[in-house]
């Protein structure tokens, strides 16, 4: 049987008020999903989000504006 979870990070809410936006640790794509189980978060998924991020090349600071 094929696994039914996917591990993910969650972005924003959707706006309705019913559901969210995750990203997908394994392919870095935007999941939006209703029902999720929070879980804690594991010292592997922070070093994936690193990598997704520096493939994207993200900024590295933060820059805030009026």
């Amino acid at each position: 049987m094929t696994p039914r979870t996917v591990g993910a990070i969650a972005f924003r809410p959707t706006g309705d008020g019913n559901a969210h936006i995750f990203i997908s640790l394994q392919t870095g794509r935007a999941l939006t999903r209703s029902d999720w189980t929070e879980l804690p978060l594991p010292d592997d998924a922070i070093d994936r989000m690193h990598t997704l991020a520096r493939r994207a090349k993200a900024a590295t600071t933060l820059t805030f504006t009026n």
